[in-house]
């Protein structure tokens, strides 16, 4: 999947609408609409790094450096900014969320019981 692909279809998982994401960057609509059309091919690290903490994606899964588990750890990271935790608490979070949605895909019931 590409750049502008992941772009756009990550902005629809989460119902936003380009003068959404726009607003949040600070850019116009049109701007938006240009990523995900690939009007615009080479967007600095800032404009990427931004687009990804909007999108509750990592940088590096948006430029395709980076598998999709990345993301979760990105998403723990960017939930729990105030909650002042390390690296390794993150870690741990993301750990236990992989095991628990492993215990459900394996029909393994309630993973909160």
């Amino acid at each position: 999947m590409t750049i502008n692909e992941k772009i756009k279809n990550r902005r629809l998982e989460l119902g936003l609408s380009l003068e959404d994401v726009a607003r949040k960057l600070g850019v116009a609509k049109s701007t938006v609409y240009r990523y995900e059309t690939e009007e615009i091919k080479n967007m600095g690290a800032d404009k990427i790094a931004a687009l990804a903490r909007v999108l509750q994606l990592s940088p590096g899964y948006l430029m395709g450096w980076e598998g999709k588990d990345s993301n979760l750890y990105y998403h723990f990271k960017s939930m729990t900014e105030d909650l002042d935790l390390s690296e390794d608490d993150i870690d741990f979070l993301v750990t236990m969320a992989q095991k628990i949605a492993r215990k459900k895909g394996e029909g393994g019931g309630d993973a909160g019981a």
